[in-house]
């Protein structure tokens, strides 16, 4: 339960583990059951509806669609299930605040959390950088870029840039791996922003994949912290996070949590090219099973799969998959022999 909430979530530790199961049960349906009554309302059949409910809230990215959300082919519910992935990678904690407290109180709170305005502010500040890429790269008389052509799109239109920006920062960053688009013929900074927004991931207590944004935060942080300490070694430095300062050993315990899935991302990536798999399919092959994403690039890209790949590779990958669902310590510990002695 503790390797699930990582991070500095107050609402979490006042609850008990079971009315805590509880309420967050009731919050994910209610989530859902709101979402695909505004799906029905954009158009879409119930059976589809209900498909791309479930598949936003738990972050899972399943439709039935061969081209994922694209075959929709409704704006409407793709403004609709954007706005469920963002919500689905929030703390479900906060829910619950809004639930006792009411929305005054939820709102307050919220963004109170360092953790919420640096998750918002990373979407926000990735999907307009991304739209502005994509518009730079269409043109405005007919010529439109490669990577427009490839695309079918022609992002001379910045309305058309943003909308497709916006869908997939927060599907990657969810790592829901909802798609609109083949986004792996888009311009090489965009592709890679994508890939670091899947590693950084969602916030905490959230049914997103990834590193989780409060980890990343207090590594920053402890970097900053350690800079100057280096400066000046006789003052007193702390990591704050919400006004509250954190325990040496739970800024440890984030650090050697990074530590780790950078070992085992290096790892992976190395063992995937011994099998003479090129290192972008291979890196993000990596990335995409260790977040919980579904696509990469390249070779496992939104139009890609991991069919072709030795058996070997697929089954590292299938043990990655479970490692990033689980969280790393908690699937790491089961290895250690020091427990099974326990």
């Amino acid at each position: 339960f503790r390797s699930e909430l990582p991070g500095v979530s107050r609402e979490a530790g006042h609850q008990r583990v079971r009315e805590s199961a509880l309420s967050l049960a009731r919050v994910y349906v209610s989530i859902t059951v709101i979402e695909y009554v505004l799906l029905l309302f954009t158009g879409l059949i119930p059976y589809d509806a209900l498909l791309h409910a479930l598949g936003t809230i738990p972050t899972g990215g399943f439709s039935n669609y061969s081209e994922s959300v694209r075959g929709l082919d409704n704006v409407r519910a793709e403004v609709v299930i954007t706005i469920f992935m963002f919500l689905s990678g929030i703390n479900f904690g906060w829910y619950d605040v809004l639930v006792r407290a009411g929305w005054k109180t939820f709102f307050k709170r919220l963004w109170a959390s360092s953790e919420f305005r640096w998750y918002l502010g990373i979407a926000l500040v990735s999907m307009f950088v991304i739209a502005g890429i994509l518009y730079a790269n269409g043109g405005t008389n007919g010529d439109v870029s490669m990577a427009a052509r490839a695309s079918g799109k022609d992002y001379s239109q910045f309305s058309t840039a943003i909308r497709d920006s916006s869908f997939l920062v927060v599907s990657m960053q969810t790592s829901t791996g909802f798609g609109t688009v083949n986004f792996d013929v888009w311009p090489q900074f965009a592709r890679i922003l994508l890939m670091f927004l899947a590693v950084i991931g969602a916030c905490a207590g959230s049914t997103g994949g990834g590193i989780k944004v409060i980890r990343v935060l207090i590594v920053c942080k402890a970097a900053i912290v350690g800079v100057q300490r280096f400066i000046r070694p006789r003052a007193i430095h702390a990591v704050r996070v919400d006004g509250q300062s954190l325990e040496e050993a739970s800024v440890a315990s984030i650090t050697s949590y990074f530590a780790l899935w950078v070992m085992v991302f290096g790892a992976g990536t190395l063992l995937l090219c011994a099998y003479n798999i090129d290192l972008q399919t291979a890196a993000t092959a990596v990335i995409a099973t260790l977040n919980n994403i579904g696509p990469g690039l390249a070779g496992v890209g939104p139009f890609g799969n991991f069919a072709d790949m030795p058996s070997m590779v697929k089954l590292v990958l299938a043990f990655f998959m479970i490692l990033g669902r689980l969280e790393f310590y908690a699937a790491v510990a089961l290895l250690m022999p020091s427990l099974w002695k326990r």
